[in-house]
């Protein structure tokens, strides 16, 4: 947007939703008379409230996809959503960046910077609609900062869940490993051919040792149930 003692000059993609709104309100409040500039105040004051307003849906709706990719990874993570996360994040950069030349215009606006406005009565009559702007921008910024941290908070879950998901593939590996000890210390034994093993010379002895094997199997699991850990 681009400021000037008789025009206002905005450049923007023709399917941008600022273009259609230009050109409804030049239509709307364009008048030709004596005080021509308090047509380009009043589209000017219009525009900037706009954006704001636009500004909020928007970042509304970004904070609900990031409260519903918060919700997915609580329930589960999957690969999909470390690009989902990546995409949300430029997001947020993209309209930190875009939002910070704002301030800008908000503090000249009060200060008298523009040039329109020191030599004609419309910040004198204005005065809380020029206040309401810069306030607005300021309030829409902090909106877009609060948001970005916010999406810069889901990396952090997405690192807790895949680090927790990790111990837990970790753990049951490790209680297989701890189940699995006393059946290979039998085939160990079982294992040494020895000549003399008295077990060996048993009509029995081989399914005996199923038999314990299976046993040791079951009671560890039930084992590990109780304790809550499988």
């Amino acid at each position: 947007i681009y400021l000037a003692d008789n025009y206002i000059l905005v450049v923007s993609d023709k399917d941008h939703y600022i273009y259609n709104y230009v050109i409804k309100l030049i239509k709307e409040n364009l008048v030709v008379d004596k005080t021509p500039v308090v047509a380009l105040f009043k589209i000017n004051y219009l525009i900037f409230k706009e954006v704001i307003v636009n500004g909020f849906e928007t970042l509304e709706k970004l904070e609900d996809m990031i409260l519903d990719m918060e919700d997915k990874m609580l329930e589960g993570v999957e690969d999909k959503h470390f690009h989902e996360i990546s995409y949300i994040r430029s997001l947020t950069r993209d309209i930190v960046k875009n939002i910070r030349p704002l301030l800008y215009i908000g503090d000249r606006i009060l200060k008298d910077n523009i040039r329109y406005l020191t030599y004609s009565n419309i910040k004198k009559h204005n005065l809380d609609n020029l206040q309401s702007i810069d306030f607005g921008i300021d309030k829409l910024y902090n909106f877009a900062i609060s948001t970005r941290e916010l999406a810069d908070k889901l990396l952090d879950i997405y690192s807790s869940q895949v680090a927790e998901k990790t111990n837990n593939l970790i753990t049951k590996l490790t209680l297989l490993t701890a189940i699995s000890a006393p059946l290979t210390i039998i085939t160990g034994i079982y294992g040494m051919n020895f000549e003399f093993m008295p077990e060996l010379k048993w009509h029995y002895g081989y399914y005996l040792t199923l038999t314990i094997m299976l046993l040791i199997m079951f009671i560890g699991i039930l084992i590990f149930k109780f304790k809550k850990f499988l």
